[in-house]
């Protein structure tokens, strides 16, 4: 039997009812991603599926860039990653509905235009290997970053990949030189207001929690979190979708074999200390919390811009990714 208990909306005051619920030992898919998200995730190496074309910027490339699959240890886990290409080293790091494998198209525009890119499963999601007991999530990026011989990288985070970025860039400033936060997570987050479209599709979720259907839990999530709470089901379709159904579908089967990561701290109260150039992307789509989140970093943040992705939600390197990877490039080309 697949169940959890959902704790992102009782966090975020949304369902009052749910309010005085203890917290689970480990939160929800949703609570990944949310201002109250409590964890961050896992790794093993991944290769392109078929059905998701690539870009063609490496095929039309006179050079076709080496890429290089490795496992790093840290901590008790086995970290997959993926290195390609060469030039300033990006970090990228994956919302927590996906997989390093969100990043693929992304990643050929990023070669073609000079960059060196890397990518990892975080703990609990796609091959990852890794024990139950508690880790410190920039310890595991730490750990990616000295066995690439990467000193300093741009860090580009999704969501939670936000978040680390953010506890990463507080914690290890010298370690990195500008950061890219698409919707991103923030420890410490208050409490968001609920709106009517969130309250349904949270309904339609706690319902497919408590029967147990692991596929409408990833159903309800691609709708709110793919296509956008306020759009209709099915606006992302074929491959995209279809990828998105696989990575989050073996994040949930391992939810549950997964250590509690190390809280930092609240970075929320700490935002204006990033001293990085910052870009802050999200896209129109996105639920009305994420785009105030977004809007207030921007505001905090003394060296940050914000941008607003037209025609995507909460997961532009899935449904925009042609749109995504010129608005970073262009980025780090005006900051070097």
């Amino acid at each position: 039997m697949y169940a959890r208990r959902p704790s992102w909306w009782a966090d975020a005051r949304l369902v009052p009812s749910l309010a005085s619920y203890p917290p689970p030992r480990r939160s929800t898919n949703l609570a990944r991603l949310d201002a109250g998200g409590d964890v961050i995730r896992e790794v093993v190496a991944i290769s392109w599926s078929a059905s998701v074309p690539r870009a063609q910027s490496r095929a039309s490339s006179p050079r076709v860039p080496v890429v290089t699959d490795l496992t790093v240890e840290s901590e008790g886990a086995r970290l997959a990653v993926t290195d390609v290409g060469e030039g300033e080293p990006i970090v990228a790091l994956h919302a927590g509905v996906a997989d390093r494998r969100i990043w693929e198209r992304c990643t050929d525009m990023w070669v073609g235009a000079g960059h060196r890119v890397i990518t990892f499963d975080q703990r609990g999601f796609g091959d990852s290997v890794t024990d139950t007991e508690p880790y410190d999530a920039v310890d595991d990026l730490t750990a990616v970053m000295d066995a690439c011989g990467v000193g300093s990288a741009v860090l580009v985070g999704n969501s939670m990949g936000g978040r680390l970025a953010i506890d990463a860039a507080l914690g290890t400033p010298q370690r990195i030189s500008a950061l890219v936060l698409i919707a991103p997570a923030v420890g410490g987050t208050p409490p968001a207001e609920p709106d009517d479209s969130i309250v349904e599709i949270v309904g339609h979720y706690e319902a497919a929690e408590e029967s147990g259907d692991i596929d409408e839990v990833n159903r309800v999530e691609a709708h709110f979190w793919l296509d956008g709470p306020t759009r209709p089901e099915g606006r992302v379709s074929g491959a995209a979708r279809d990828l998105f159904l696989a990575m989050n579908r073996r994040a949930l089967e391992l939810d549950e074999t997964v250590g509690d990561v190390v809280e930092r701290g609240p970075a929320w109260d700490r935002l204006h200390e990033i001293d990085a150039p910052t870009l802050i992307l999200v896209g129109e789509y996105d639920a009305g919390f994420v785009m105030e989140r977004s809007k207030h970093l921007a505001d905090t943040i003394p060296d940050a811009a914000l941008v607003t992705i037209p025609g995507s939600a909460h997961l532009p390197p899935l449904d925009a990714p042609g749109v995504l990877a010129p608005l970073v490039t262009d980025f780090l080309a005006g900051n070097r």
